[in-house]
């Protein structure tokens, strides 16, 4: 219960993080906007609308689980949020424009699934790093608290921070390959053995496998770094 009770608890502000914020909720937030990003037609519209409600999310993350001593104001979060949608959105429309030769006619192909799973993990990746780095950038100018084996604070520090940022950007990056290149592969496997035969059958099937690789993702990411 206390285990349960602390993962819940933001350890600066000793205040609940809201629950769409825990990393507990990860994989219950993730599956409508991974779901929705995968298995959706990749129009313009979808592209923008699923990279808007991704990066929004991860703001939303990141900020709930900041480092809370060190103080960051309304519009420099604006602009880090603003800057991190607007690049999610740049690169898998860049991305898409380049391999749209490779995809012309291979819409609904195991082929065409890979490749709109590369330009959406290529995207995603990059700017959850990036969206990591600018929502906690206030961490970075002014420092973090340094704690001694007792929990008293003994200063603040820029170093520990960019370690801190560091770290949790790359595990925001690496967490992001099974999410987006499992599906496909179950998916293929799936409608090999003819399990796709009903609409309601598939879609359910995709959505599981879409959840499946969440359950696989986080605990990955979590577990790059003590």
């Amino acid at each position: 219960m206390r285990t349960v009770m602390v993962s819940g608890i933001h350890p600066d502000l000793n205040a609940p993080i809201p629950i769409y914020m825990r990393t507990s909720a990860f994989v219950f937030s993730n599956i409508p906007i991974i779901g929705g990003m995968i298995l959706s037609a990749p129009t313009p519209f979808n592209t923008f609308f699923f990279q808007w409600l991704n990066q929004t999310y991860n703001a939303g993350l990141n900020y709930g689980n900041r480092n809370a001593s060190s103080t960051q104001t309304s519009a420099q979060m604006f602009t880090s949020y603003a800057i991190a949608v607007t690049s999610a959105i740049g690169m898998a429309a860049g991305l898409k424009r380049g391999l749209a030769p490779l995809m012309r006619g291979r819409e609904g192909t195991m082929f065409g699934s890979i490749l709109n799973s590369i330009v959406n993990f290529g995207a995603v990746a990059t700017t959850s790093a990036m969206n990591c780095v600018m929502m906690r950038s206030g961490e970075l100018t002014s420092g973090i608290d340094v704690k001694d084996a007792s929990g008293e604070t003994i200063g603040l520090s820029q170093t520990a921070a960019y370690y801190g940022i560091q770290k949790t950007a790359i595990s925001r990056a690496v967490y992001n390959f099974p999410i987006f290149f499992i599906p496909p592969v179950l998916v293929a496997m799936q409608a090999k053995a003819g399990m796709h035969t009903r609409p309601g059958v598939k879609l359910a099937l995709e959505v599981s496998n879409v959840a499946f690789a969440l359950l696989v993702s986080m605990p990955l990411g979590c577990a790059l770094f003590p």
